[in-house]
C-alpha cells in the first residue's frame, strides 16, 4: 500500500514541526510579558496535537501489523478491512 508511505511522512513531518514549535515558544513571550509556554491554551492545544498524532501513530502500526499477518497467512484483505485502513489513515492525517 502506497498510503502508509504518505501518512507516515505526512506524521513525521508533524512530530517536527512540533518539536521546533515548541522548542521556540519555550522562551517566547506574549504581549503581555507573561511566557507562552505557560499559557493554559497552547499547553492545550499542544497537548491535543500530540495525542492526535501518537493515536494517529498508534493505529497506523496497527492497521499494519494486522495487514501484514493476513499477507503472511494468505488471507485475503476484506473491503471492510481496507475502508476502516483507508479510513483510518485519512482521519489521521486531517
Amino acid at each position: 500500500m502506497f498510503n502508509p508511505a504518505l501518512v507516515a511522512s505526512t506524521l513525521g513531518a508533524s512530530q517536527g514541526f512540533v518539536a521546533a514549535w515548541t522548542a521556540q515558544t519555550r522562551d517566547r513571550k506574549l504581549s503581555l510579558g507573561a511566557k507562552a509556554a505557560n499559557d493554559a491554551l497552547m499547553q492545550r492545544r499542544l497537548a491535543e496535537t500530540i495525542w492526535l498524532i501518537d493515536v494517529t501513530v498508534t493505529r497506523l502500526r496497527a492497521d499494519l501489523v494486522e495487514l501484514w499477518q493476513m499477507a503472511e497467512a494468505g488471507e485475503p484483505v476484506s473491503m471492510q478491512l481496507e475502508a476502516r485502513v483507508r479510513w483510518n489513515i485519512n482521519r489521521g492525517c486531517e
